[in-house]
């Protein structure tokens, strides 16, 4: 699991600020909203349902973030065949959670 310092205890270095401030831009972004949104509610899920769920955002675009949140180490993904599925990494939004103090 990945782990996030958090800026509200001690001193908290730029560098070890920068992997939960890209997860928070990640999150942050109204259509990787949306994409968390479909997958919190249907699990694992194919990229083409995706798509389908986006309301009219091109492929080319979700593709964008759905690479931004799998490099934010939030959703992950597996191939199979000419399809690819993606999921929600809880671990990492617990991590998120914890480090900008949020009960989990």
């Amino acid at each position: 699991m990945r782990n996030f310092p958090s800026p509200f205890h001690g001193t908290t270095s730029v560098a070890d600020a920068e992997p939960l401030a890209a997860a928070l831009v990640a999150i942050g972004h109204p259509r990787r909203l949306q994409i968390i949104g479909i997958l919190h509610r249907h699990g694992q899920t194919c990229a083409g349902d995706i798509i389908d769920q986006m309301g009219g955002l091109s492929q080319p675009a979700t593709s964008h973030h759905l690479q931004r949140l799998e490099a934010a180490g939030l959703v992950a993904r597996r191939k199979e065949g000419p399809r690819v599925f993606y999921w929600l990494v809880p671990q990492v939004f617990a991590a998120v959670a914890t480090a900008i103090g949020v009960p989990t």
